[in-house]
């Protein structure tokens, strides 16, 4: 019986690395005029010259390629244009959840900046404790990598410490499963 739990727990470890992996990776580029691609590689002179995109896709594509990379300043730029959705899910993940699995405290900090003049619909509280296509928060995914910053800033945005994945744990739990007691005190 041990032996088998123990599988399972590292088979656990193994998927629960595999979704931050999969969070952090790049957004599919698929647009024919480079403005997603100038927006990962964090080129804010070829991206303002591209801007704004044919498409709403596009636009929302470039928000989440910023993220994903981590490219804060390029995100910044991006929620300042017009009909940009910081919200806005992408195969089921927000650019919130994208830039906390780059471990990018400027880029989470710019799209919960963004929520001051672009509010999510349902309020802030209900962004912060949406549930991602694995089950997880937000907190719950700045829990698991241990960043200690990302954490600190989505508690004083007002995510719930509470909350509750899609396995019944909250944060705390997820943060002392993988040995980051520093982020879970």
């Amino acid at each position: 019986a041990a032996r088998c739990h123990g599988i399972l727990r590292a088979r656990g470890l193994a998927e629960a690395r595999g979704r931050v992996s999969r969070m952090s990776e790049d957004v599919p580029v698929r647009d024919a005029s480079g403005v997603v691609a100038a927006a990962r590689a964090g080129n804010l002179t070829h991206l303002r010259r591209l801007f704004p995109p044919a498409t709403a896709e596009d636009r929302r594509r470039c928000t989440h390629a910023a993220a994903a990379r981590g490219q804060g300043r390029v995100l910044r730029w991006l929620l300042e244009q017009p009909g940009q959705d910081p919200w806005a899910l992408s195969h089921g993940c927000s650019p919130l959840m994208r830039a906390v699995a780059s471990q990018s405290l400027e880029a989470v900090q710019c799209i919960l900046e963004s929520a001051r003049t672009t509010p999510p619909a349902g309020g802030l509280a209900a962004a912060l404790s949406a549930l991602d296509d694995t089950g997880t928060t937000a907190l719950h995914r700045a829990a698991e990598l241990g960043d200690d910053g990302i954490i600190a800033e989505l508690l004083t945005a007002g995510a719930d410490a509470d909350a509750r994945d899609a396995h019944g744990a909250t944060p705390l739990h997820v943060a002392l499963a993988k040995g980051h007691a520093r982020a879970a005190g």
